[in-house]
């Protein structure tokens, strides 16, 4: 019956010691986590040519804001071959973070004509086309009042609009709120006032109050993007979790940006601004401000999506870890209960 006992759990910690040695092939995370893809199609042009022919294709992560595509990071860029005036070929190599699903590829970042493209699904042919749509050009402070009061108007209905989905609080909500009352204040004033270069400064700060609702919204959802991350790295707080470099690297940044922000520029009015050109300088600050949290809302955008997916891939091979380390401790722990048993086989024999 001893020896039966004896053998048995030597056959227990064999089958153990197997399990162990195939979990260990399962349980190493591949060093490498990134992918390669192969993308390749035609490039035509449109029937309206608008520019010169591209001499490259480029490829960009998604971005937060693509009337601001240029801003964006780019993966990759790949030379053209053109057949004639209107036709070119193009084919281009991406490696990439296995947490990215989703890419923009562009013949001129400047333009509107790009295509988004998910990685999970890559078309044998992805085509382009180019000179077709033009993206609009740099920013500028009009000096027509109707316009200005137009477009401002416009702005903040389709801002109170959207701001029924968002997910701030009640407090959040009702500050830009009171900033979209005072920029609408303000086109009243605008068009009660017969100094033409008084009504031309209301103008002007209804329109700087617009973007500072702007500024608000993208701070509010970079402040939730952030959480997002936050909880990610709560979730999976185990060193056998590591996220791509990359993304964390844009993760830091954007939070970094958000403290630095926070709470500023939002007890300042101005009101003291006289002159329509103070006032010009003055809304082109606040668009500067707006356009950093919008490249910090696409590093946080970005940096969440590759995280997530990154974290999913590791799963399963930091789950058999875990399987691994719990089968080591039962190895151990029988060893060590055999070995007690052939000490006390030992001494009886002695005895």
């Amino acid at each position: 019956m001893e020896r039966k006992s004896y053998l048995f759990i030597l056959i227990i910690l064999v089958l153990l010691g197997t399990i162990a040695i195939i979990l260990t092939t399962k349980t190493t995370i591949p060093t490498n986590q990134y992918r390669n893809y192969v993308i390749s199609g035609k490039i035509t042009s449109a029937e309206k040519i608008t520019g010169k022919m591209p001499d490259f294709v480029h490829v960009y992560y998604p971005f937060y804001n693509l009337d601001f595509l240029c801003r964006s990071s780019r993966i990759e860029l790949t030379k053209i071959s053109w057949i004639n005036e209107h036709t070119g070929e193009y084919e281009i190599l991406l490696n990439v973070p296995v947490g990215l699903h989703q890419v923009i590829l562009t013949t001129d970042c400047t333009t509107c004509d790009y295509i988004n493209l998910s990685l999970k699904d890559i078309p044998t042919s992805v085509d382009l086309k180019w000179g077709d749509r033009k993206c609009p050009s740099n920013f500028k402070i009009s000096d027509n009042k109707l316009g200005i009061v137009k477009d401002t108007r416009t702005f903040l209905n389709k801002r109170e609009t959207n701001l029924v989905n968002k997910p701030y609080t009640s407090t959040e909500k009702f500050d830009i709120g009171q900033d979209i009352e005072r920029s609408r204040q303000s086109i009243s004033q605008s068009e009660d006032s017969s100094d033409a270069n008084e009504s031309l400064l209301h103008a002007y700060y209804a329109q700087w109050f617009s973007w500072r609702v702007l500024f608000r919204i993208e701070l509010y959802d970079l402040k939730y993007c952030l959480n997002k991350i936050n909880i990610l790295l709560e979730k999976y707080n185990d060193s056998c979790f590591i996220p791509d470099y990359s993304s964390h690297d844009k993760y830091r940044s954007a939070n970094s940006t958000y403290h630095s922000t926070n709470n500023r520029y939002f007890d300042y009015f101005p009101y003291e601004k006289k002159e329509p050109e103070k006032m010009i300088a003055e809304i082109l600050s606040m668009r500067s401000l707006v356009e950093w949290l919008s490249d910090a809302n696409n590093n946080c955008e970005n940096s969440e999506s590759v995280m997530k997916n990154t974290f999913e891939f590791q799963e399963p091979y930091c789950k058999a870890r875990k399987f691994k380390i719990q089968i080591n401790y039962i190895i151990w722990a029988i060893v060590f209960i055999y070995l007690g048993l052939l000490i006390e086989k030992f001494i009886r024999w002695k005895k």
